[in-house]
C-alpha cells in the first residue's frame, strides 16, 4: 500500500468508527436511558393532580416518549447504515488508489464525496440532538464531533494526496 495513502485512509476509517460509536450509543440511549429519564421527569410533575388527570397525562406522555424513542432509534439505525456505506467507500477508495487505476478516478471522487457528505450530515444530526436532550446524550455528540473533525482532516489529506500523486 502506498504509504501516503495510509495517512489518508486512517482518518477516513477513524471517522467511520466514531460515527459507528455514536450510532450505537444513540441506539442504547434511545432504548434504555431516554424512556426511563423522560418517565421519571413526567412522574415527578404529576403530584397534586387528580386520578383522571394522572391517567390522561401518563397515557399521553407515554405515547410521546415511545414516539421520541422510536425516532432516536431510527436515527441510530440510519447512522449505522451510513457507517456501512462509509466503510465500503473507504475500502473501495483505498483499493482504487493502491492498485493505481486512474481510469476509475471519477468513481473514487464520487464515492469519496458521497461518503463524506453522508457522514457529516448524520454527525450534524447527532450534534443537533445534544441541544435538547439529557446530559446522558453527550457521548453521542462527542463522537459525532470527532467524526466531523476526522472527516474534514481526511478530506484535506486526500486533496493534498491527489495534488502530489499522478492518479
Amino acid at each position: 500500500m502506498n504509504t501516503g495513502y495510509k495517512k489518508v485512509f486512517i482518518p477516513h476509517l477513524a471517522a467511520v468508527c466514531c460515527l459507528f460509536a455514536a450510532a450505537v450509543y444513540l441506539a442504547v440511549f434511545s432504548v434504555a436511558v431516554f424512556p426511563q429519564a423522560m418517565m421519571d421527569g413526567i412522574n415527578g410533575q404529576l403530584d397534586g393532580v387528580g386520578v383522571a388527570g394522572v391517567f390522561g397525562v401518563a397515557l399521553g406522555s407515554a405515547l410521546a416518549v415511545v414516539v421520541l424513542a422510536a425516532i432516536l432509534f431510527i436515527l441510530a439505525v440510519a447512522g449505522v447504515c451510513v457507517c456501512v456505506f462509509g466503510l465500503v467507500a473507504a475500502l473501495r477508495c483505498r483499493d482504487i488508489v493502491v492498485y493505481g487505476r486512474s481510469d476509475r478516478k471519477k468513481r473514487f471522487e464520487v464515492l469519496w464525496i458521497v461518503s463524506a457528505v453522508l457522514q457529516i450530515v448524520m454527525a450534524l444530526l447527532y450534534i443537533v440532538g445534544a441541544f435538547g436532550i439529557y446530559a446522558a446524550y453527550l457521548p453521542t455528540a462527542v463522537f459525532a464531533v470527532a467524526c466531523v473533525a476526522l472527516t474534514a482532516a481526511a478530506w484535506v489529506m486526500k486533496i493534498k494526496f491527489f495534488e502530489q500523486s499522478a492518479l
